[in-house]
């Protein structure tokens, strides 16, 4: 059931990976990106769900690219939104990462004096990055907070919050050109796998040497951030690693400091750069 509390709605996109039931609860409304594969266009979630995006990726050379809804198509849920709230929080994923924020940027301009109703949030970030940041702003509203406290604490978080995650082979980083295939190669043969982070852009952290030190070294990661008394919220992202999910989600909850913890799986846009094998934390301090 979804909360009608407050005056203020919520759009984001996609890409933040943000579970449905998540966005079902609190009204949330996700624009959806566009997923090409071969010759076809797919509306991500509506015309493809991500396990079948996964299987045709997996069985298939192809490189499968990701579009950003057009202007037009944020008009549209805006429109949609604004008749139910008096204003609207939109979150976005980093504009250094997707043009998504641009074309909702050009549809608020686009509807005039109904644009002034909305405030444009670019999260800097990606994937459940993004989406952590959704859910608190959604929670602050639920508990009656207003459009400025939200983007304020909306801001903080955007400066502290960390993303790491590891893909299990280096194959679709070649695929979309992030890698050389020389080097994809090389990886694969030494089962070298990418610890990658992301802040406004996707970043190499280091590289992990054997399938057995990624679960050991994302919780590295994330201990070594943290000071013995911060208390903090985290997000487990995964895909097809259910042992090593199992072994994070353990260690993470065993950690006295954690005060929630959200499981997500990585969707289309991710996925049609790291594949349909990943895990990864993404965390950030209260």
């Amino acid at each position: 059931m979804a909360f009608t509390k407050s005056k203020i709605g919520i759009v984001t996109d996609s890409i933040g990976d943000l579970p449905d039931e998540i966005a079902a609860k609190y009204g949330i409304e996700v624009v959806p990106v566009r997923i090409h594969i071969d010759e076809k266009t797919y509306i991500d979630k509506v015309e493809i769900k991500v396990e079948d995006f996964f299987k045709m990726i997996e069985s298939s050379s192809v490189v499968a690219k990701t579009s950003q809804p057009s202007p037009f198509d944020f008009e549209v849920a805006y429109e949609k939104m604004l008749d139910k709230y008096d204003e609207l929080i939109s979150l976005h994923a980093s504009a250094e990462l997707s043009g998504t924020f641009q074309s909702a940027l050009m549809a608020k301009e686009a509807l005039g004096e109904k644009g002034g109703r909305i405030t444009l949030i670019d999260t800097k970030q990606a994937s459940m990055g993004e989406g952590l940041m959704v859910l608190k702003a959604a929670e602050m509203l639920a508990g009656g907070s207003g459009t400025s406290e939200v983007a304020k604490e909306i801001e903080r978080i955007s400066s502290v919050i960390k993303t790491r995650f590891v893909p299990d082979t280096l194959t679709y980083l070649q695929r979309g050109g992030r890698i050389g295939k020389a080097s994809a190669f090389l990886g694969n043969i030494l089962n070298i796998k990418p610890l990658l982070g992301v802040d406004k852009i996707v970043y190499p952290v280091e590289k992990i040497r054997g399938g057995k030190n990624v679960v050991p070294k994302l919780l590295e990661q994330l201990r070594g951030s943290l000071k013995p008394d911060d208390a903090f919220m985290a997000c487990i992202l995964s895909s097809n690693m259910p042992d090593e999910t199992a072994e994070v989600e353990k260690q993470v909850k065993a950690d006295v400091r954690l005060k929630g913890l959200v499981h997500a799986k990585v969707g289309a846009t991710i996925g049609c750069h790291v594949g349909p094998k990943v895990i990864g934390i993404i965390w950030y301090t209260l």
